[in-house]
């Protein structure tokens, strides 16, 4: 019995539960992903993650890595008075973003429910902060000095990063785009 005989009933258990997705059709996200792999962003976010929490002693940023063909490279979030800001790193056909959102921290749970599901759930409740297109070769040190900062301080507005340098000069649109 190979291993494609094994795992035969696993396709039509989650055909009969709806839980197959269909083919991404977006393929290049590939590549765009790999350029933000690939310019040492993700590593230098990492090691400054690992020393805010060593020098804190203790978990105080959490990080998800997530896959292909996901379109979320990274995830940083920060708890604060049960609600949960976070920082995320994603990619579209436009190119890479960095996106800064809180969102309650009770509707965590469901946001794992609606992204394995694709059901949406009421009880998730999100306020985008800020989004940008960048430019992952051009972010500096102190540019991801500020982002920690405003995610540490809870996304108030008065800590907002100004994205001057960040933009990727050839996507469209090519401006910061504020959302309130």
């Amino acid at each position: 019995m190979g291993a494609e005989d094994r795992y035969a009933w696993v396709r039509p258990l989650l055909a009969e539960l709806g839980l197959v997705r269909p083919r991404s059709h977006r393929p290049g996200l590939a590549g765009v992903r790999k350029r933000v792999e690939e310019s040492g962003l993700l590593d230098r976010m990492h090691a400054l993650r690992e020393r805010i929490n060593q020098q804190a002693r203790g978990l105080v940023v959490d990080e998800q890595l997530f896959l292909p063909p996901h379109h979320v490279l990274r995830r940083y979030s920060f708890g604060s008075n049960g609600i949960e800001h976070v920082m995320q790193i994603s990619v579209h056909t436009s190119g890479p973003r960095v996106d800064f959102f809180s969102q309650d921290r009770n509707g965590r749970r469901y946001s794992y429910v609606r992204y394995l599901y694709h059901r949406d759930s009421g009880d998730l409740r999100s306020d985008m902060k800020l989004s940008f297109a960048l430019d992952s070769v051009r972010v500096g040190e102190d540019d991801l000095r500020r982002w920690f900062s405003y995610l540490l301080w809870g996304l108030q507005p008065k800590f907002k990063p100004a994205a001057r340098t960040l933009i990727a000069p050839l996507l469209d649109p090519p401006y910061a785009i504020p959302i309130n």
